[in-house]
């Protein structure tokens, strides 16, 4: 038996987001009110990683597989291509 808690650590997400996700119908919540069975829990885990944009968003930067740089006030078009140019060459984080 699996609980909330470790549905959340699994997945590195707030309570809050869990419960948004309950609300939303993203997930189901426990069958049996405090713990997914086996079955439940390996369903849920596979909808999220395999269907699911949910990790891939802005909130939830550890789990996202899409780049995005954020330019800091760079607004200047010649400074942005060099500073796409050090990420991609792994110059810059």
């Amino acid at each position: 038996m699996t609980t909330r808690e470790d549905l959340r650590k699994e997945f590195t997400i707030s309570t809050a987001t869990l419960n948004n996700w309950y609300r939303t119908e993203t997930i189901d919540a426990p069958s049996n009110g405090t713990h997914y069975t086996e079955q439940e829990y390996l369903k849920i885990k596979n909808n999220i990683l395999n269907n699911s944009d949910k990790l891939k968003g802005r909130a939830n930067r550890l789990h996202a597989s899409d780049s995005y740089i954020c330019y800091l006030g760079i607004t200047d078009g010649n400074r942005k291509r060099l500073l796409e140019q050090a990420v991609e060459i792994g110059l810059a984080p």
